[in-house]
């Protein structure tokens, strides 16, 4: 198909090995983007546009894979590991998440749990938006005591104000992006 003028492609090429090995890294979406602005975002003139720690610096890693919706992959996840140890971050942000059958197991949550207690990394990870009930928190941000699981609650008000929603839900209705509702 043909996508609009209006549509942009974002890339990255990144150049290794003295140039033996050359990635070239699409992006599916402005989420990443988005969330690096809530961090790092840094308006000297106008505080009051600042992220959370104005000036950060931040090491971007793509852990989905576009041929696959943007679906992680284990290999996107482990690479994203080692980058951030060999970069020295203090942080990692996943935003990225699904459901999962038991907790504390399997090599990804292994070498989380290694970088966390070892290497003194905290890592941040999306909850997920699949509940309520005993499933509601998803991989990896419910799956090791190592990662703090982030979720979001927004109550009617707040949906009403902040994302535009033209009529209430019925009491006990969810959003259809939360795992909690109002």
């Amino acid at each position: 198909g043909t996508k609009p003028n209006s549509v942009l492609l974002n890339f990255a090429v990144n150049i290794y090995e003295e140039g033996r090995r050359l990635s070239i890294v699409v992006d599916c979406s402005s989420h990443g983007t988005h969330v690096a602005g809530i961090v790092a975002a840094n308006f000297p003139d106008k505080p009051a546009l600042n992220g959370i720690a104005p000036g950060a610096q931040i090491v971007s890693c793509k852990v989905g894979d576009s041929r696959l919706g943007s679906m992680e992959t284990g290999t996107g996840l482990m690479r994203a590991l080692l980058v951030a140890k060999e970069n020295g971050c203090d942080l990692i942000n996943l935003s990225y998440g699904e459901s999962y059958l038991y907790p504390n197991i399997g090599r990804f949550v292994e070498a989380a749990s290694e970088f966390v207690n070892r290497h003194n990394i905290i890592f941040v990870s999306s909850a997920g938006n699949n509940g309520p009930s005993l499933s509601t928190v998803g991989a990896p941000g419910g799956t090791t005591s190592a990662i703090i699981g982030v979720g979001a609650y927004v109550s009617p008000g707040m949906m009403e104000v902040e994302y535009s929603s033209l009529e209430p839900l019925p009491r006990g209705t969810n959003y259809p992006w939360s795992s909690r509702g109002p």
